[in-house]
């Protein structure tokens, strides 16, 4: 014969059945609320007017001059009278273009494997220079000819 306090010890407390269901509607409102976060995406298009392709001819062309030395040069694309219009390149003595500078005077260097070029800072067009060709002093910019 078993008695009636043995009885109830195999039975779960009721203590811990409503403990249960706390812990059980708990992780159920967790997993609601995580479900239901808010995810924002954002899609951004450069303005690229009406997305033709348009074709830049150099205006003018400079080699960069340091210590005497021809250390680069820098070709200037686009129409000079428009700071929004017109860059410039900037390239060490090997001709590979390391950046540019654009018309409003920031300055961004090209990485290798990067889509999108590094912004490096803003000043005139020699600073720029001087910081793509990773030179001491600012360099002499000398303009080439015409005819040239």
């Amino acid at each position: 014969m078993t008695t009636p306090a043995s009885h109830l010890s195999d039975r779960p407390s009721r203590n811990r059945i409503r403990g249960a269901r706390v812990l059980g509607l708990c992780l159920a409102l967790g997993l609601c609320a995580g479900a239901s976060a808010c995810v924002v995406t954002e899609t951004v298009r450069p303005d690229h007017g009406d997305g033709r392709a348009r074709s830049l001819e150099v205006a003018a062309t400079f080699d960069v001059v340091a210590s005497g030395t021809i250390v680069g040069q820098v070709q200037q694309y686009g129409d000079s009278s428009s700071p929004q219009k017109h860059y410039f390149a900037v390239m060490n003595r090997w001709g590979q273009e390391l950046g540019l500078v654009d018309g409003l005077g920031r300055i961004w260097r090209h990485r290798p494997h990067e889509s999108e070029p590094e912004a490096v800072g803003s000043g005139p067009l020699a600073e720029g220079v001087r910081r793509l060709l990773e030179l001491a002093d600012t360099p002499q910019l000398v303009a080439h000819r015409a005819e040239d």
